[in-house]
């Protein structure tokens, strides 16, 4: 169950979905692999009380979609799990095919680069940047959505959708002992119809703090709490396992 903006109010409903990922890539060099995907997901979309689904939504309440397409991945990150130096970058292209529900096709491309610097043996500055683009038919799930597209913190995941989408993150993640931790963190991001529209329309800016706790004496996993509040006054809570880039 979540919440659906519809002109700036949201409207809640229940989404349920089977969902198959399945990719296989090759290395090329140590740091470099290129690789090929499927995806399928079956999904029905209901309200949450008595009504109807906003018309908006309707033709992406029922659909059965496969996806296949390639990327690319460069790594040189020092650790998967707790990076504290390197890069990593992942640029994907997907085409989507209607199964069932209305007849659709459309193509979608993703960017994710990461960095990450050292200072001292206990702080680790970390960025990311993201872009996207999507065709207009592809459901407004599977669009580029600032915070789900992108994982930045600060927003819901469907407030702001459109076909293309720039964000730019950074956090300072710091150890207070061996077991607990800190980060500070801050995004910048916006969607639109085109890159021209992203760069027009406002800038969405949100930042926080939150508390790591490390689960495991062999291995860097975290419990993570992070605290927001963006540029609207919103505040919103995120509790996950692992660091969010």
């Amino acid at each position: 169950t979540y919440d659906f903006y519809l002109l700036g109010t949201p409207v809640s409903f229940d989404q349920k979905a089977d969902f198959i990922r399945a990719e296989a890539s090759y290395g090329l060099t140590e740091n470099f692999a290129l690789g090929l995907g499927v995806r399928y997901i079956d999904t029905v979309i209901r309200p949450s009380a008595l009504g109807d689904l906003p018309t908006s939504i309707i033709p992406d309440a029922n659909l059965t979609i496969l996806k296949g397409g390639a990327f690319g991945e460069w790594d040189a990150r020092d650790d998967t799990l707790y990076p504290t130096s390197g890069t990593y970058a992942r640029l994907e292209a997907f085409r989507g095919w209607g199964l069932e529900g209305p007849d659709r096709e459309y193509d979608k491309a993703t960017l994710l680069t990461n960095a990450y610097y050292p200072i001292g043996d206990k702080i680790v500055l970390a960025g990311r940047f993201s872009a996207c683009a999507a065709d207009r038919e592809a459901p407004f799930f599977d669009s580029c959505l600032l915070g789900g597209t992108d994982a930045m913190r600060g927003f819901p995941v469907t407030q702001y959708i459109g076909d293309r989408l720039l964000s730019v993150q950074g956090e300072v993640r710091g150890r207070l002992t061996s077991r607990f931790g800190y980060v500070l963190f801050g995004g910048a991001g916006s969607v639109g119809d085109d890159f021209g529209d992203v760069f027009d329309n406002p800038l969405r800016v949100a930042g926080g703090v939150g508390a790591r706790i490390r689960l495991s004496k062999n291995f860097p996993v975290d419990f993570s709490i992070d605290g927001t509040l963006n540029d609207e006054g919103e505040k919103l809570l995120y509790i996950y396992v692992g660091q969010d880039f």
